[in-house]
């Protein structure tokens, strides 16, 4: 048996396994993204059959074979997904080495293991989703599946025709190609400007750098849609669970684009 790898059964035991990666198993059972158990994978945390496996792509066998993380059984969860509409001072992580307030504090501390499907910077606010769900929050963070993502912007600064215009075609900073794939003007009461963002890829702080790059300056970033997904009335600091047609929207895009 080769260093790493878990222990196979004979031939005709083997051509009854139902194997999936063993990522792809941990993004299931709620440790993460699946590129986050590709971490846990490579740090040396998890053992199946006994030995630690430290090679990505091992495929594992969920009913026969002992899985575990730390020393302790890895199992799947009942999946959930919950739509959080996160206010501004609020961080998507689940620690923080400044102690600032969390998504997860505003959860019941029995809610079980939960991540945020991607992320909102500190100061942003709005439709963050929360799962315990690995493969489906890889599905919605992968470039490759192409889920927009839209925000509402306030400035107090006066945007022109001919900067909506560079955030579509694309501005450099940092490095980075940043741009929208389309940029629109919102009604609004009182000084400034309001517009309507909408993003394919979304990069670190993308549309704040992009502004940044631009000389103009963001007293609110709101996100109000997500894929299929819209935010609605929800109060802010508020949570639901997703319902069954939103659920099934959102697993029919991801798949669709797989054809």
């Amino acid at each position: 048996m080769g260093r790493g790898r878990p222990r196979l059964r004979s031939q005709e035991d083997q051509a009854r396994r139902v194997i999936l990666r063993l990522q792809k198993y941990l993004a299931e059972c709620g440790l993460g993204s699946r590129r986050a158990c590709e971490r846990m994978i490579a740090g040396g945390r998890i053992q199946v059959n006994g030995e630690t496996v430290c090679e990505q792509g091992i495929k594992v066998d969920p009913v026969q074979d002992d899985i575990r993380m730390d020393g302790r059984v890895v199992r799947r969860e009942s999946k959930v997904v919950y739509i959080l509409n996160k206010p501004p001072g609020v961080m998507c992580t689940n620690d923080d080495p400044q102690s600032r307030p969390l998504y997860r504090d505003l959860f019941p501390a029995d809610a079980g293991r939960l991540f945020p499907v991607g992320r909102l910077d500190c100061m942003s606010e709005g439709l963050l989703l929360v799962t315990n769900d690995g493969d489906l929050a890889h599905r919605l963070m992968h470039p490759r599946y192409g889920f927009h993502k839209t925000y509402l912007a306030r400035t107090p600064d006066r945007v022109t025709a001919e900067q909506m215009k560079r955030m579509e075609q694309g501005v450099e900073e940092g490095g980075e190609r940043l741009r929208a794939l389309r940029v629109r003007r919102e009604r609004g009461a009182g000084p400034g400007t309001r517009l309507r963002i909408v993003l394919g890829e979304g990069r670190n702080r993308h549309i704040r750098r992009m502004f940044k790059a631009l000389g103009l300056r963001i007293d609110r970033l709101k996100r109000v849609k997500l894929g299929p997904l819209v935010l609605g009335g929800l109060p802010q600091g508020s949570w639901r669970e997703l319902r069954p047609q939103e659920l099934r929207q959102l697993q029919v895009s991801s798949h669709q684009r797989d054809a």
